[in-house]
């Protein structure tokens, strides 16, 4: 992941952040699901760096916008109810 966002006293996080969030999302995801159910990738970019990490649930187009490192439990949680809702 080659992500880095402008943080509130603008300077600019490190790329590890949204690496390490992915993976911990991913590990989160992969207690619940097997990967023909739920995947977690890194992109490329995605256009909303300013707003700090972003992500995308497809194929429900949902995104996630301001994502930051301590959100992973809510991301898996949104994954879930989509997928409940589908």
């Amino acid at each position: 992941t080659k992500c880095s966002y402008e943080q509130e006293d603008g300077s600019c996080s490190e790329e590890s952040v949204a690496s390490n969030l992915r993976k911990k999302v991913k590990e989160l995801a992969a207690e619940k699901w097997d990967k023909k159910q739920v995947r977690i990738n890194a992109s490329g970019w995605l256009g909303h760096c300013k707003m700090r990490i972003a992500a995308c649930l497809y194929p429900q187009e949902k995104w996630f916008i301001g994502i930051r490192p301590g959100d992973e439990n809510a991301l898996v949680d949104a994954i879930s109810e989509k997928l409940n809702n589908n």
